[in-house]
């Protein structure tokens, strides 16, 4: 009898989810007659089309949006104009949350898990297909799950489309050969999830206020000229059980307004081939949480050139076995934290600090100014870096040692700095040949009237004028 009542009650609740569900549709209805009259950059009308579902090569069909197009590389499939709209799905998955919440703890919350969890359909899905296909000019819009999914798919496009609500954007597995171009992420899931895909590039599209813009297992990406803001996270590229990620290629991006709490901003990890971010302007982003870019537990070198970071907060840059060269960091917390790294051409302004040396690091013809540290090397175990030919000057702080280092300082201009070489170790460090701002050399325990040195510093001979 006691059965019986429980399931009644569930057929009760479920017929009440789904009734109150109905002013979804009514109201979705209405709201079609006025997503008519918007239109993309394209000029289609917005149509409303039921959930698509393709698998195989023979289902590409006007009955799943195809329009046109023969499926061949000059001619492909093209799903264009659509409207998919999850709204429906999303008043029920809403409303089994809200009865959850009201028996909490309790066995009508178990019965009703699985159907919160399952009752999350994909609003376009395409499965074991080898065709070109486009989907072009199409809106995806409340989808508590994704919004497209794909999976053993070759030669794919998107492009100018708008994805907005709740979850996933495009997922993509085992995929070859795709393009992701010049859409509209606005999801407070993820963005774009690659795994195990090849040749795929992502470009020129904008991603605002999403959890994580792109997950990245593949191989051969290129992540290009596209704009990211306030969003969680942003690039990750990671090894997922045996398979490796390997050749990311991360170029003119934009970045702005950036709060990671969980993910990074861009984050290597155990990547193979080549990791390289380049062109990229990072600015206004808070790193407190995490760090801006990541690369400590990946094995292949890692390149970070010609980017400009502005204003940003915690940790910049840090990583092991980086390239790290002709960037602009202003007004930044940390701004490179490094170990097996070589750091050079770079220009370093406005920080709390400029460099932090981890572990052994080349660091060379940089120009290091207006900072409260300039470089510290702070882990006595391996910070001993080369230091040479680098402009240091008008920093709280020149140089920093602490005990047992073994920095290497020479053919650098070290001047107008608060303080030029500050050492606390009972180590001598070889910092002969430079230029410490005056002809007869520092000050502090030297005898000249330049920057200030510590004792245990080696500074003789040094340089009667800055080396060119």
């Amino acid at each position: 009898m006691r059965k019986k009542i429980v399931v009644g009650s569930l057929f009760v609740l479920i017929l009440l989810l789904l009734i109150q569900s109905i002013p979804a549709i009514q109201t979705n209805v209405v709201k079609d007659k006025i997503y008519q009259e918007e239109k993309l950059n394209a000029g289609k009308n917005y149509i409303r089309h039921k959930i698509i579902y393709i698998n195989g090569n023979d289902k590409f069909t006007n009955k799943n949006g195809v329009i046109g197009g023969k499926g061949t590389e000059n001619d492909p499939y093209i799903i264009s104009g659509w409207k998919l709209n999850g709204i429906f799905w999303k008043r029920i998955t809403r409303n089994i949350e809200r009865v959850m919440n009201l028996f909490e703890e309790t066995i009508i919350q178990i019965i009703l898990l699985p159907f919160w969890i399952f009752i999350r359909p994909t609003a376009f899905t395409i499965v074991n297909t080898d065709k070109h296909v486009i989907i072009r000019d199409n809106i995806f819009k409340n989808w508590e799950g994704r919004s497209a999914h794909c999976r053993n798919v070759k030669n794919i496009s998107f492009e100018n489309n708008i994805f907005s609500g709740n979850g996933d954007a495009i997922k993509l597995e085992n995929v070859n050969n795709v393009t992701i171009d010049s859409n509209t992420f606005s999801v407070h899931g993820w963005g774009i999830r690659l795994y195990n895909s090849n040749n795929t590039n992502i470009r020129n599209n904008t991603f605002d206020s999403c959890y994580l813009p792109i997950a990245n297992n593949g191989k051969n990406t290129y992540i290009e000229k596209n704009i990211m803001e306030n969003c969680k996270g942003g690039i990750e590229n990671f090894k997922l059980d045996t398979d490796y990620c390997s050749n990311v290629y991360i170029r003119g991006n934009k970045f702005s307004g950036m709060i990671p709490d969980y993910f990074y901003l861009i984050a290597f990890w155990d990547v193979k081939g080549d990791s390289i971010v380049e062109d990229s302007y990072i600015y206004d982003c808070n790193f407190h949480f995490v760090s801006g870019i990541h690369f400590l537990y990946t094995n292949n070198l890692v390149i970070i050139r010609n980017n400009t970071f502005e204003n940003t907060k915690g940790y910049t840059i840090i990583g092991k076995k980086g390239l790290i060269e002709n960037n602009t960091l202003n007004n930044c917390d940390i701004a490179i934290k490094a170990e097996k790294s070589t750091i050079q051409y770079n220009h370093i302004k406005s920080c709390s600090v400029g460099v932090v040396v981890e572990g052994p690091c080349y660091i060379t013809n940089n120009y290091i100014e207006n900072n409260n540290m300039g470089i510290g090397c702070y882990w006595p175990s391996g910070s001993n870096p080369i230091i040479l030919n680098n402009i240091i000057e008008n920093n709280g702080m020149g140089i920093y040692c602490i005990e047992d280092s073994k920095a290497q300082v020479h053919y650098n201009s070290i001047s107008g700095n608060d303080w030029g070489f500050r050492y606390e170790g009972g180590r001598i460090i070889n910092a002969t040949m430079n230029w410490w701002g005056a002809k007869n050399g520092p000050s502090g325990e030297g005898p000249g009237h330049g920057d200030t040195v510590d004792a245990d510093i080696d500074y003789d001979p040094w340089l009667n004028s800055p080396y060119t």
